[in-house]
Formats: structure tokens, C-alpha cells, sequence
């Protein structure tokens, strides 16, 4: 099984498409695990649980410059 290198931005309700509050980039072998990740980076890091949460992107092992949208996390989750 490969691993992927995954990003989460921590980003805020109040301004959605602007500049994450924080970014982080980790690797995991499956988007299971990569979720479970990313919600442990995003409990450490969000100051305002009410407005503030985590985009999870993904990109493949094969090195594209490009990533993959995969979900929205919720601190509460």
C-alpha cells in the first residue's frame, strides 16, 4: 500500500476562501487514517471551535504539483 501526502488547512467560517489560519502536511496510507490525523492536528490548533475548521486535501504519491479536495472536518467530530 502507497502513502499519500495529505494537507490540512485549518480555516475560518468568517472569511472560507481567504488564507488558512494554519497548514499542515503529513503522510498517511489510507484517507481513514488521514482524517483521523487531521482531526488531531485540528483540535491542537483551532482557537474558536464555533467558526474555525479543516479542509483535508490529498495528493497521490506520483508527485503532481496539483491537490484533491477530500472533505471538511469539524472540530466537534
Amino acid at each position: 500500500m502507497s502513502i499519500r501526502e495529505y494537507r490540512i488547512d485549518v480555516v475560518t467560517s468568517e472569511a472560507p476562501e481567504g488564507t488558512p489560519l494554519y497548514c499542515e502536511y503529513f503522510e498517511a496510507r489510507t484517507e481513514d487514517a488521514a482524517c483521523k490525523k487531521a482531526r488531531r492536528i485540528l483540535r491542537a490548533h483551532v482557537t474558536d471551535p464555533e467558526t474555525q475548521y479543516g479542509d483535508l486535501w490529498g495528493r497521490d504519491e506520483d508527485g503532481g504539483s496539483s491537490a484533491d479536495y477530500i472533505c471538511t472536518i469539524e472540530t466537534a467530530a
